[in-house]
């Protein structure tokens, strides 16, 4: 299955386990504390479910590691341009000595 396949689904699943939880606290207050634990921890379990299909996701459509690593304030590999288009050599001032 496609990714964004994927992805839409797993939304779909989202939504529905919202409206669930929404559903259960219209009813929490005609519930006994046993029947709404165990209708939360359902509700939790699904949610941890969800999560764990987001990540197997996620991780097949990352990027492979072993590159170098782009955060947006490291500097550039050597001799390409920073993120502000500039070589990340600092402009010298009068004062300063080469």
């Amino acid at each position: 299955m496609p990714p964004a396949a994927e992805i839409k689904l797993l939304r779909a699943m989202q939504e529905s386990l919202a409206k669930r939880t929404r559903a259960l606290a219209e009813q929490a207050e005609g519930l006994d504390a046993v029947a709404r634990a165990q209708a939360v921890a359902e509700l939790a379990a699904r949610q941890q479910r969800i999560l764990e299909l987001a990540t197997k996701i996620a991780d097949k459509i990352r990027p492979p590691t072993g590159g170098p690593e782009m955060r947006p304030d490291a500097p550039a590999p050597e001799g390409q341009p920073d993120s502000d288009g500039s070589d990340g050599e600092k402009p010298q001032s009068e004062g300063d000595q080469p």
